[in-house]
């Protein structure tokens, strides 16, 4: 039908039908294309037909003798096939609907797959109108997944075919189809995406890939949708993706460009921490792959850099070997930290998932122990490498080391026959970072790699090499055993001490009771092996109290050993086991001391709130538990008296004293009784070497145990402890004769007088020892005239005596006077401001007639001989009392209004023309207008004025505001106290106007009625009891003669 092509609309429809017949009869197709060679030769160009319903259609009709297996042996193909690639590349190119470029697309990928001589046909009739490449770019960024897909999965197919592939693949790379593919993957469709993950993977096989294409843009596109992978859960997907990584990450760009600050680095570190939280082995081990492949780059980068800069910026000094290692060294560490800060969550999570008895887990645990390998194979002193390092014992990474390395068809495998020389060399630098440095610790290392290297066992078959006899003659297997036993012991003490059993303790148990028993003059040698051994006796009495017979012997015998050493630092374990071990024995023993002191230095170094709250309950429920903890914190707190002070305060004040069973805190209570005599008497002893034999006392224990004695007695003072009299009479003395020189010391005693003075108001036995003193005076005046704290705490001390002589009447042998210009000056201060006013208060009480303290004037009567006070001196309290109300501080309002209007009542009384000064002098009003707002508080002092005879002018608009506050306030009146019959008989009721008279009066009135009320109602109440007794009597006095 068709001849010249130049009408294909109107065959359209045979086309259709053509194509599906050879769909339903596949058996047609070598028949018609034999038959009917020159038609498909004009067919062909159908597909180049500027229509897509035509294109469409013979397109489809190719498609189906394509896909024919039949037709391979035909000659018809290498005739027709330079066409047909013509046209493929025209629909692709020009189609415009779906339906032409789903067919372009198809047929493209049977084209190709049939026969690899077709790919090149693709691109040598590639040209500057159509062009492969071009098409292929214009499919993978169209809008349709399936036609993406389409492409990619021919792009893989060109690239499988190895032996071509090298002739066309620097035009795929020219034409940026790798950069293409890496924008296409942040996509949404997984088949997609993987089908370009693939692809990529492909491109990797060939040099020129990484050569020409733009890596680092697209590592970040792959760790995009590898992130968006993990919160998909596609994990078969997301192993495929850290392939890519892996295989992207070998190459130079990455290299050169990944440092601990760059961005990739901090992308890569992202990734693999939320990997690390995925519950699938696959994913893990691939992760570890790729960790581990991160960090050799970053190693091998660093060494290469610094050692360039460093022979670049130093051309005249020669640069050793050493010089550049050092270089590389810092600066990998912080890589190493970068990496930790970053993981540190990730890995214990991941150690307590796997598995490490299946195959894949320990597959999967050797690249973690490369890992771990490459962080600490170069030690460095850094708190966040052994924090992590704890954290991975505690979630049993050495059970999984150990059974990596005792796997024997682990060690066969290809990549993995070093595997347990691998997994020896982890577990020696996990406990160099691990154990405490000593002075033989390179001999001591050098012993567990030995140890290491001859322990090939299971851990529970290891355990029976402590139950062998250690001779350590000169014969090469006693060194062997001495060797394994002190790893042993080495490993079981790390993983103890951070909370995780290497071996069960039923089974540990039985050899190390022998190993202690048999071998402990050897263990005693060794300060390294008698910490470990000591510790793990501990820590299995400790959890297992069913066992303790043979635990109680080897015990004993380690215990008994440990007074004949003297280096307790080097076999000290901070650890609660240590501790309840060491107090566990009944017999004192000075390593039970100097656990306790390290325990004590322990909480005041400490900052971390968490441990310092483990720490303070530990201590405190030994100290209310057990007396041989009382009787050594008693005995050394005179060696340790600052240490075991803080701890005190410090732990009392915390929230585990908050939350102790009541029966504890009674029990703590009674220690701290007998802890303050204790102290009292060692007090006491100094003092009387200090007060005699004139011996000072070194260092500071004297007024650390003083200030530790205030405390005692203020923590129990439920208990009313007794203090000493003689403490009382040597404290004193001791003040009285210092030359100020420890003034530390000195304060303690004055502030342990004020105590005393207080605790004892019942008992005056401590006041008449310290007034009795006749120094004690001259040292008080002494402190007084000082401008420092003792100033303040002997005026603090000067007050409690006075009030408890004043209260209780006590008469003292000596006195004391004070001018009145250092009461003036301390309540111009601050900090006395108070004190001085309760002092003040106090001796208005007397009204300046008391004989144990006496006030002195400023400017004494030159006529008279006494140096009582004038009025210029009343006139200057009245004005600094004034002053300090009107400041209206509130700690001290109370006090200076009690001493003020006992300042003014002793004035009335004195002096009446003073009096009348102060009453109508015109700064009164400011002091008034000060009280307006609470005049009930302030009611006496109103009162003073409103009640007096003369009035002050001034103070016409205050009374104005006072009446009016007291009708706001009259529901609160109470007439007894608030007299508001003197405000209307007053000097100033002409200003007041009648409707407030009235309104008054009505108050009065009111509170009136009220009394008159209660008194009839109190009447009646007699009445009526006295009624009832009147009755009860009469019925009790007749009783008896009813009887008879």
């Amino acid at each position: 039908m068709i001849q010249d092509g130049s009408n294909y609309i109107k065959y359209l429809h045979y086309f259709h039908l053509l194509g599906r017949l050879l769909q339903l009869f596949p058996d047609l197709i070598q028949e018609v294309v034999l038959k009917n060679a020159p038609s498909l030769h004009h067919m062909i160009n159908g597909m180049m037909y500027p229509s897509d319903d035509v294109r469409s259609a013979v397109a489809y009709i190719f498609l189906q003798i394509y896909s024919s297996s039949s037709i391979e042996k035909a000659g018809i193909f290498p005739v027709i096939d330079s066409v047909v690639a013509k046209g493929i590349l025209s629909i692709l190119k020009s189609g415009l609907t779906k339906d032409v470029t789903k067919i372009g697309l198809a047929l493209l990928k049977v084209f190709i797959s049939g026969e690899s001589k077709r790919i090149l046909l693709l691109f040598e009739n590639s040209n500057e109108d159509v062009n492969f490449v071009t098409v292929l770019k214009k499919v993978i960024i169209s809008v349709e997944p399936v036609f993406q897909v389409c492409a990619v999965q021919c792009l893989c197919h060109i690239l499988s075919e190895s032996s071509l592939a090298e002739n066309y693949i620097h035009m795929l790379i020219a034409g940026s189809i790798p950069e293409l593919l890496f924008e296409v993957i942040n996509g949404n469709n997984e088949l997609l995406i993987e089908t370009i993950i693939c692809c990529i993977l492909m491109f990797t096989r060939y040099p020129l890939f990484f050569e020409k294409c733009h890596i680092l843009y697209g590592i970040t596109s792959v760790f995009d949708i590898s992130t968006k992978l993990i919160n998909n859960k596609n994990w078969k997907l997301l192993c495929l993706a850290f392939d890519l990584l892996i295989s992207l990450t070998s190459s130079e760009q990455y290299s050169v460009a990944s440092s601990a600050q760059s961005s990739l680095f901090d992308q890569a570190l992202k990734l693999i921490e939320k990997s690390y939280k995925v519950r699938n082995l696959q994913v893990l081990l691939v992760v570890n792959k790729f960790f581990n492949r991160i960090l050799r780059i970053l190693r091998e980068h660093y060494q290469d850099l610094y050692g360039a800069e460093e022979l670049f910026s130093c051309p005249v000094i020669e640069s050793t070997e050493e010089s550049i290692s050092s270089l590389s060294k810092i600066n990998f560490q912080e890589v190493i930290q970068t990496c930790i800060l970053a993981l540190d969550e990730i890995f214990v999570p991941y150690c307590l998932l796997l598995n490490t008895n299946s195959s894949v887990g320990k597959i999967s645990f050797f690249h973690f122990i490369n890992v771990l390998y490459a962080i600490y194979e170069d030690p460095f002193d850094n708190p966040i490498l052994l924090n992590f390092a704890k954290k991975l014992v505690k979630a049993k990474v050495f059970n999984h080391i150990w059974n990596v390395k005792t796997d024997g068809a682990l060690s066969t495998k290809i990549g993995f026959e070093e595997s347990k020389e691998r997994c020896n060399q982890c577990l020696v630098v996990l406990l160099k970072y691990l154990l405490e440095k000593h002075d033989d610790f390179d001999a001591y290392m050098n012993c567990v790699k030995n140890g290491l290297n001859e322990l090939n066992c299971s851990l529970e078959d290891c355990s029976s090499v402590l139950s062998q006899k250690c001779e350590l003659q000169n014969h090469i297997n006693s060194f062997k055993l001495h060797s394994v036993q002190v790893t042993f012991l080495c490993l079981c003490y790390v993983c103890y001490l951070n909370n995780a059993l290497m071996v069960n303790s039923k089974i540990l148990i039985p050899h190390l009771i022998y190993y202690a028993t048999c071998n402990s003059e050897i263990v005693i040698s060794s300060a390294v092996t008698a910490k470990h051994l000591i510790f793990l006796l501990a820590a299995c009495m400790f959890e297992n109290h069913k066992c303790q017979i043979g635990l109680t012997e080897a015990s004993t015998i380690m215990w008994d050993a440990l007074s004949k050493i003297t280096f307790f630092n080097e076999i000290y374990t901070h650890h609660e086991v240590l501790l309840w071990w060491c107090f566990r024995n009944p017999l004192f023993n000075p390593f039970s001391s100097f656990v306790f002191q390290r325990w004590l230095e322990f909480s005041l170094n400490m900052k971390k709130a968490s441990i310092l709250y483990s720490t303070f309950k530990i201590l405190l429920d030994l100290l209310s538990t057990n007396a041989a903890a009382q009787e050594t914190f008693i005995r050394q707190f005179e060696s340790n008296s600052e240490i075991s002070f803080h701890f005190l305060r410090n732990s009392y004040d915390s929230e585990v004293y908050k939350t102790l069973d009541p029966t504890i805190i009674e029990k703590l209570e009674f220690f701290i009784l007998a802890l303050a005599q204790h102290i009292q008497n060692c007090i006491i002893q100094l003092l009387i070497m200090e007060n005699h034999a004139e011996k000072k006392t070194e260092g500071n224990f004297l007024s650390h145990a003083l200030e530790c004695v205030l405390w005692c007695f203020g923590r129990v003072y439920k208990i009313n402890p007794q203090i000493n009299i003689k403490f009382v009479f040597h404290v004193t003395n001791f003040c009285c004769n210092s030359n100020f020189e420890n003034k530390t010391t000195l304060l303690c005693c004055l502030k342990f007088l004020q105590f005393v003075s207080k605790k004892n108001e019942n008992d005056s036995k401590a006041w008449f020892v310290m007034t009795g003193n006749p120094k004690f005076f001259p040292f008080l005046q002494k402190c007084l005239t000082m401008h420092n704290e003792f100033e303040i705490e002997a005026l603090h001390l000067l007050v409690i005596t006075v009030i408890h002589q004043i209260d209780s009447r006590l008469k003292s042998s000596s006195s004391m006077k004070i001018s009145l210009i250092y009461i003036l000056k301390w309540l111009n201060n601050p900090n006395t401001k108070l004190v001085c006013f309760e002092l003040l208060n106090k001796i208005l009480d007397m009204e300046f007639n008391g004989t144990f303290l006496r006030i002195k004037s400023i400017k004494p009567n030159i006529i008279s001989t006494e140096e009582s006070l004038n009025r210029s001196d009343l006139r200057l309290l009245v004005f600094h009392a004034q002053n300090s109300l009107v400041l209206g501080n509130p700690t001290i309002e109370k006090v200076a209004f009690m001493s003020y209007m006992k300042l003014l009542n002793y004035i009335s009384k004195v002096d009446s023309a003073l009096e009348n000064h102060i009453m109508l002098q015109p700064w009164s009003r400011i002091l008034l207008e000060s009280k307006l707002d609470n005049i009930l508080v302030s009611w006496k002092l109103f009162e003073k004025w409103f009640s007096y005879k003369t009035e002050n002018i001034t103070l016409i608009g205050v009374m104005q505001q006072f009446t009016n506050r007291v009708l706001t306030c009259s529901e609160d009146l109470n007439q007894s106290d608030h007299n508001v019959m003197k405000l209307c008989s007053g000097v100033y009721k002409k200003y007041i106007s009648k409707e407030t008279k009235n309104a008054l009066d009505k108050i009065i009135q009111i509170s009136e009625n009220s009394c008159i009320t209660q008194d009839v109602q109190e009447s009646n109440v007699i009445s009526e009891i006295e009624n009832l007794v009147t009755n009860y009597i009469s019925k009790n006095s007749c009783s008896p003669a009813t009887k008879d």
